[in-house]
């Protein structure tokens, strides 16, 4: 695993801690009833949590393979973490509130999350507050335009994964692929669709075994849809598609036999 991927890794785990938490204590960290439990984003059924957390690990996944694809690993860790945080504080355009008002607000209250223990860990507590910074920074003017020159990149890909995550067209495979292409350095070649069709309990079963198969070849998910997953790779020509339909196959007769 590289650090790059280790960054996402322990989000996730600190993500799902504060779920965890709330559930042992029947009340979630402050930071996620105020700004991500409380909104309902969109104008169809997609909660806070689904949308602003979605749109941070879209964020960074897209930013981890970007800055792996262009052999710019400095500062990877830091990137990687802005571009989580931007993601789920994306939508702070929308407040019509000064930086410095959320600053007050949001960091006192995200500092008593996992999300924050985690990146303070990688990065350090002045780092993880300057990730937290840049990060409102990217929120305030995602929309308006007017970021300073280093936060551009990250707020491109913010812009895709939002829209990735929270617009009914990116229901479609076709539709996350052409998104997916208008950022710079993402090609036809990095993109791999997983076509399942109808949600049926088997493809429940197989999606689950198609995500392992293509992340134990090298893959990097990034979202799932009602039509299937969509995985981001070095190159669609490498993946050995016969072994995993083989390997699928398998694993299907042996869930339904009970043989293995």
């Amino acid at each position: 695993m590289n650090q790059q991927e280790g960054v996402i890794d322990r989000l996730v785990n600190a993500v799902t801690e504060d779920i965890k938490t709330s559930y042992e204590t029947r009340g979630f960290p402050e930071f996620y009833a105020y700004y991500v439990l409380s909104s309902n984003p969109k104008l169809y059924p997609i909660s806070g949590l689904q949308h602003f957390i979605g749109t941070g690990f879209v964020a960074s996944r897209l930013v981890s393979f970007l800055l792996k694809k262009s052999g710019k690993d400095g500062n990877s860790e830091r990137l990687i973490a802005t571009a989580f945080l931007a993601g789920v504080l994306h939508d702070f355009n929308k407040w019509y509130v000064s930086k410095e008002v959320l600053e007050q607000r949001v960091i006192p209250l995200l500092k008593e999350t996992q999300i924050y223990n985690a990146i303070s860990e990688r990065l350090g507590e002045k780092g993880a507050d300057d990730a937290i910074r840049d990060a409102i920074e990217i929120g305030l003017k995602l929309e308006s335009g007017g970021l300073p020159r280093n936060l551009q990149f990250i707020g491109e890909v913010v812009r895709t994964a939002d829209i990735l995550t929270g617009s009914e067209d990116s229901w479609s495979i076709s539709a996350c692929i052409n998104r997916a292409l208008t950022l710079k350095g993402i090609e036809a070649r990095n993109i791999l669709p997983v076509i399942i069709g109808k949600q049926r309990p088997l493809v429940s079963l197989v999606s689950e075994h198609v995500e392992g198969e293509l992340e134990e070849a090298g893959a990097i998910p990034l979202i799932s849809t009602p039509e299937g997953m969509l995985f981001l790779v070095e190159d669609v020509g490498k993946i050995d598609a016969t072994k995993i339909y083989r390997d699928i196959a398998t694993f299907i007769t042996s869930e339904i036999t009970g043989r293995t």
